[in-house]
């Protein structure tokens, strides 16, 4: 069985407009169906973050877990009209995961942007202090309401395609 530690933002404050409710109802969601489309019909395992988990009890559950990889997902204050994916510096495979699951979002996504690419970074604390291959996406702007309702029209074409990345990525070669 091949592992994904699936973390969800616990940000449990109200953010962006109302209307939309939290981002952690909003990521819970689409992770929710990310879940649902891995382990049917695939050889996979899904393992999720706690509500209310703190960085830190993330980080030691993942470590405790030892997945194959570790996919954290957001949504993020800000008014771009973009996705943006962050991997583990110095790790081919979380390479291999970001640009595999960059592929399959463009390939969806409800707005036409300036492509990023993948960010390379060595500041985000979860990845930093785990022995896996990691992720970050951030799967959409709360400040901007154009785009959280083309995030919410096509909730589950954006699972599919992180799902898709996930099951083309778990093909590479461990770290």
């Amino acid at each position: 069985m091949y592992k994904v530690y699936l973390s969800l933002i616990n940000n449990l404050e109200k953010d962006g407009t109302t209307d939309y409710d939290t981002k952690f109802y909003r990521v819970n969601e689409i992770a929710d169906q990310i879940e649902k489309e891995l382990i049917k019909g695939n050889n996979f395992v899904v393992y999720t973050n706690k509500r209310g988990m703190k960085k830190e009890e993330i980080i030691k559950d993942i470590n405790i877990i030892k997945p194959d990889v570790y996919v954290a997902i957001n949504i993020y204050n800000g008014n771009n009209e973009c996705f943006e994916i962050f991997t583990k510096v110095g790790c081919e495979i979380s390479n291999g995961f970001a640009k595999e699951i960059y592929k399959e979002l463009d390939s969806v996504w409800p707005y036409k942007i300036k492509d990023k690419g993948v960010i390379y970074n060595d500041k985000i604390k979860e990845m930093m202090n785990i022995n896996f291959p990691g992720i970050l996406i951030n799967i959409g702007c709360y400040g901007n309401d154009e785009n959280i309702k083309g995030l919410l029209n096509n909730k589950y074409k954006i699972a599919v395609a992180i799902k898709s990345g996930i099951v083309n990525a778990s093909k590479l070669k461990p770290c």
